[in-house]
């Protein structure tokens, strides 16, 4: 059976992992510790230098796929609850992707500066046997959130967070539904998703201590109504799948 590796508390992880959940096809998933888990999967990328990214699907003698998008498009023909790429919508499915995508980097880089100076946030951040480490925990850390500010280098700006706000918001008024197209898609849990960072919504796996860092106050009141569509969305995930208790 294919294999996930997927970090929980990531958006890129996430969306990928609740496409295939909503599109019913069953894969294993396989939890990856930042620092700890990277020579398994290395070695199984066949990748012992350079970067790599999450999530993976790894596939028994065929190329692992490396992208959300793709991995949501290997799923689609497998779909035993219903497809999220019609054709019809191809176009527009991948341009909502490319809008989260674009939003997520600008989180990104804004929730690992706000880590960086925020002690209890970066401590609630470690996988457990780093953090354990108590002051040489932390300092791996404060080095692993600077290495991936340099892994992805780009302006701290929250221009992108807010257009896709702004984006959704307009789609749900112009379709009525619910949806961001008039039928459900993976645009929907791309962009649902990319919310994590204007504010971790009940069931998200980022630490308490740290989900301050990954929010936009001025955003999560201005948009208020779309965080609520995201709730509702993701609610309905986690009751298909029989998870319907928020994490704690």
């Amino acid at each position: 059976m294919p294999t996930l590796v997927h970090i929980p508390y990531s958006p890129w992880s996430r969306r990928a992992r609740l496409a295939l959940q909503r599109m019913g096809v069953t894969v294993d998933l396989r939890p990856f510790t930042p620092v700890l888990s990277e020579p398994w999967l290395r070695a199984k990328l066949r990748r012992p230098l350079g970067r790599f990214t999450l999530p993976v699907l790894l596939r028994d003698g065929e190329r692992p796929l490396t992208d959300s998008y793709d991995i949501v498009a290997w799923g689609h023909p497998r779909a035993t609850a219903g497809g999220l790429l019609p054709a019809a919508h191809a176009e527009a499915v991948r341009a909502w992707a490319d809008r989260a995508d674009r939003a997520m980097e600008a989180g990104r880089v804004r929730t690992a500066h706000r880590v960086l100076d925020a002690p209890e946030a970066l401590q609630a951040s470690l996988p457990p046997p780093i953090g354990s480490l108590g002051p040489l925990g932390r300092a791996i850390g404060r080095d692993a959130t600077r290495r991936l500010l340099r892994k992805y280098p780009s302006a701290p700006d929250e221009a992108p967070l807010r257009a896709l706000c702004e984006a959704i918001d307009e789609a749900l008024s112009a379709t009525g539904d619910g949806t961001l197209l008039g039928t459900p898609t993976y645009a929907d849990l791309a962009a649902a998703c990319a919310l994590a960072f204007v504010q971790p919504d009940r069931w998200s796996k980022v630490p308490r201590a740290a989900q301050s860092s990954w929010t936009e106050p001025d955003l999560a009141t201005a948009h208020a109504d779309v965080l609520a569509w995201r709730d509702t969305l993701l609610g309905d995930v986690a009751q298909q799948s029989g998870s319907g208790s928020p994490v704690a």
